[in-house]
């Protein structure tokens, strides 16, 4: 591909940028709330995008494709050919716009950088100084005003305006690739410092944020990682720098209990009242007593919280079938579950059916949202992604010493993961890191086959 260095240049820088501000970016509301604008990452996905667009057409004939752009093209195609269909194409083609938008910037952008190992590293350290500076405010906003199931949905405001779960997923990449870093050797002291205040701060968020799922996905990306670290005193550095915050942390939270105030704490009757949902966010006063453990193991008890969550995913999924029958080929459009509910159920007798579509939220489940939304094809395009990161994810985390490229291939665990109890497609904080993530994969997948 013929080069334009100055637009390299610019691509990088702006790349830099966009990776450092993604977590500390706003939610904007435009046109009275129809439509939404995450500033600054969208603008910035926008403008790259558009660069990016620019080199490739001017280079056409020089353009090389791989077996997975290949496949992230036919995935955008289907998409597209999916949104033509679509209940309601102009959400559709919002979506689809969306999620170019994120892979053209991140994905294609990538591909023409030069000099790829140094900006890999600058990258990852722009990458998780972005995200080292929303934890360590939503951790003083825990310090503050407690540890409590109900601040996990607010400590990350205004940048994040509905945590929990958003905020630990999004914490968790960082977490694997700063505990990486500080297994390497030869490490520069102030680096390293750095990197132990970082991923202290990243376990104890991502603990606070009470997200069963979170929990169960970095447990075993740890114990990945450390089946993988091949040298024992690479073992016993994981094992130092991962439980000794995790006592740490625990001790916090058995202070946070001892500290505050319960309202409810001496009625446990009430503690699975779903009427005690209803707290003045103000008002430590009307929190309940996070007890995680008693809500992992009862996942099936619809009367606390977990399993409340749990169900609302099941009903979802069913009524997500049934609404995928329509239209299978195609589905029912990219984007479009939450409205496409709402219109077919905003008037059943159903008060619980009812309650669920109001809240237009949508599917939970990634996969499950390629088959039904997008139809076949972009459901097999989407496999076709996750098979390329499992197959070189396996052939990576193999390499010999700590690495970024070791880091990378943990790293996307927790999302796969995930992504069976959520959908972060067209969420800009976790789509734009992982179609990143996705292109350096790439690039150290053909690194790997040019040199073997």
């Amino acid at each position: 591909m013929g080069r334009n260095i100055k637009l390299e240049k610019l691509i990088t820088i702006l790349l830099y940028l966009l990776i450092f501000s993604t977590p500390l970016s706003l939610d904007v509301l435009l046109n009275g709330g129809s439509l939404g604008l995450t500033i600054i990452s969208e603008p910035l996905c926008l403008l790259i995008a558009v660069f990016v667009f620019i080199s490739y057409i001017k280079n056409i004939k020089d353009i090389h494709f791989n077996y997975l752009d290949s496949i992230v093209i036919f995935h955008l195609s289907a998409l597209l050919l999916a949104s033509l269909f679509s209940w309601n194409s102009i959400i559709s083609f919002k979506y689809t716009v969306i999620i170019s938008c994120y892979i053209f910037s991140t994905y294609f952008g990538f591909k023409l950088l030069p000099k790829k190992k140094i900006v890999v590293e600058r990258l990852s350290y722009s990458y998780l100084t972005g995200h080292f500076i929303l934890a360590i405010y939503c951790f003083f906003n825990f310090i503050k005003h407690g540890i409590f199931y109900e601040t996990s949905y607010i400590v990350a405001q205004p940048f994040i305006m509905q945590g929990h779960s958003n905020l630990s997923i999004l914490l968790e990449a960082p977490t694997i690739l700063a505990t990486v870093l500080l297994l390497k050797k030869n490490l520069n002291k102030k680096i390293k410092a750095c990197l132990l205040v970082a991923v202290f701060v990243f376990i104890a968020v991502i603990s606070f944020s009470c997200s069963r799922t979170s929990y169960i996905t970095l447990f075993i990306t740890f114990v990945v990682l450390f089946f993988f670290s091949l040298s024992g005193d690479t073992k016993r550095k994981l094992l130092l720098y991962v439980g000794g915050p995790f006592l740490l942390i625990l001790g916090i939270w058995k202070a946070n209990d001892l500290i505050h105030y319960y309202q409810y704490k001496d009625d446990p009757s009430s503690y699975y009242n779903s009427e005690s949902l209803n707290y003045d966010s103000n008002d430590i006063r009307t929190y309940k007593q996070t007890n995680m453990w008693d809500e992992m193991l009862e996942i099936s008890n619809t009367e606390n919280r977990a399993g409340k969550s749990s169900a609302e995913r099941l009903y979802r999924w069913i009524k997500g079938w049934e609404l995928w029958q329509e239209s299978p080929i195609t589905g029912i459009g990219p984007g479009t579950f939450a409205d496409r509910y709402l219109e077919v159920y905003k008037n059943t007798s159903n008060e619980y059916e009812k309650k669920l579509a109001e809240r237009k939220m949508n599917i939970h489940n990634l996969y499950l949202s390629w088959l039904f939304e997008g139809g076949i094809l972009v459901f097999i395009t989407g496999l076709g992604i996750v098979f390329f990161i499992i197959q070189t994810g396996v052939s990576l985390i193999q390499v010999n010493a700590p690495s970024i490229e070791k880091a990378l291939a943990v790293s996307f665990i927790p999302f796969l993961i995930h992504s069976l109890v959520q959908d972060y497609w067209n969420e800009p904080r976790i789509a734009i890191p992982f179609w990143l993530g996705v292109a350096i994969l790439n690039y150290f997948s053909c690194l790997e086959k040019n040199s073997s």
